[in-house]
């Protein structure tokens, strides 16, 4: 028996709670759609729009006409991008870390047979990841929210002057903000719920317990007597059982 067979159902709801909201906030972190920049470009009396759809790994640039060096997808680096965006990366990479890390602690300290002693490991550490995931998440709405760009116009300025630029949030955002928030709420139904364990050694899927015997009193019954003990004598036999037991 391992020991999240004898953790409370609230435990074992937090558990849940955690790898899925885990999973909801990786699906949103690794999706190249967490903005959209919709920017018109002037050129010869020419309107262009360009759109510009990104995550925080990739940006994929499309326009309104055939232009090579605007289209097409590219991973970010680590240049030619604002300070607030490389933090939000920086946060939600270490909000990553550190869910990995407690998903895999809660893996290790429940299936084993026998319990360890109480630690508020798990907890702290899911709670700690998914608040800063969820800072991260924050800093991000509002910067967009203001009219920021994350990258620059892949066109040559001297051909191409930007003129107006709208950004918004795309859907990948959205369950990267989620999850976070479920990791944090989460973390709290597990240190709420997590209590020390008392699980007993079991042999053949059996538990052993032990058991005190109680003295029964006898009682005395009209014309029966108490069992009289026998008492070996030199030279005689003893009476056979059956009239030993039923006396």
């Amino acid at each position: 028996m391992s020991a999240f067979n004898s953790r409370t159902g609230g435990y074992k709801a937090g558990m849940f709670l955690l790898f899925f909201a885990s999973f909801v906030f990786l699906v949103g972190l690794g999706a190249p759609y967490w903005y959209i920049e919709d920017i018109k470009a002037l050129s010869s009396n020419i309107v262009i729009n360009v759109k510009i759809r990104g995550g925080l790994w990739m940006t994929c640039t499309t326009a309104c006409i055939s232009i090579p060096s605007a289209t097409g997808c590219t991973t970010l680096g680590l240049t030619g991008l604002p300070g607030w965006f490389l933090a939000v990366r920086a946060m939600e990479g270490v909000c990553t870390i550190g869910l990995i890390i407690a998903c895999i602690y809660a893996l290790a300290t429940n299936c084993r047979s026998l319990p360890g002693p109480r630690s508020r490991v798990l907890e702290g550490l899911a709670g700690l990841s998914g608040i800063l995931g969820y800072i991260g998440c924050m800093v991000h709405v509002s910067m967009i929210r203001e009219g920021h760009s994350v990258s620059d116009l892949p066109i040559s300025t001297s051909l191409f002057i930007p003129n107006t630029l709208e950004s918004d949030l795309d859907w990948a955002f959205f369950p990267a903000a989620s999850g976070s928030g479920l990791v944090v709420i989460a973390a709290i139904v597990i240190a709420i719920n997590n209590k020390p364990l008392d699980v007993q050694p079991n042999t053949g899927g059996m538990v052993m317990t032990t058991a005190t015997a109680q003295p029964q009193p006898y009682v005395v019954q009209p014309g029966h007597y108490p069992p009289q003990p026998y008492v070996a004598q030199p030279g005689v036999a003893p009476p056979p059982y059956s009239q030993i037991s039923s006396s």
